[in-house]
């Protein structure tokens, strides 16, 4: 988990933005096969849920523990974050 967190914070601020989630899940979509990225699949909606659900300090950022107990305590967010 904590490896995804590191690939994917591009900035090396040790948070992970909306731009930077969105990044990531594109990749896993496009890693699944899914391509119609629309609607329900739209990355930059998904990373935003997913910011507005595991971000406990309100800063619109995800940081490690942010992200961690994210990953721990949802399994479709797991899913959807941390390729198998």
């Amino acid at each position: 988990t904590l490896f995804v967190f590191d690939l994917w914070d591009d900035s090396e601020d040790g948070q992970i933005d909306q731009q930077e989630l969105t990044n990531l899940i594109s990749a896993m979509y496009y890693r699944a096969g899914i391509n119609d990225q629309k609607g329900e699949w739209n990355p930059k909606k998904r990373a935003k849920e997913i910011i507005a659900k595991l971000d406990i300090s309100g800063d619109k950022k995800l940081s490690k523990q942010e992200f961690v107990n994210g990953c721990r305590n949802d399994p479709v967010i797991y899913g959807l974050l941390v390729s198998r």
